[in-house]
């Protein structure tokens, strides 16, 4: 089903959603990590 579904998502958006998904990924462990490097942009 979760390939179906991935199928017919056109590959640009498909990667976009994928790099969106992976930085918030990345942005949810550095807070939790609580690096110093990290400037808080708002």
């Amino acid at each position: 089903m979760l390939l179906i579904f991935i199928n017919s998502i056109p590959k640009r958006q498909f990667i976009f959603l994928h790099l969106s998904y992976y930085s918030f990924e990345i942005n949810v462990l550095l807070k939790r990590s609580k690096h110093p490097l990290i400037i808080k942009n708002t």
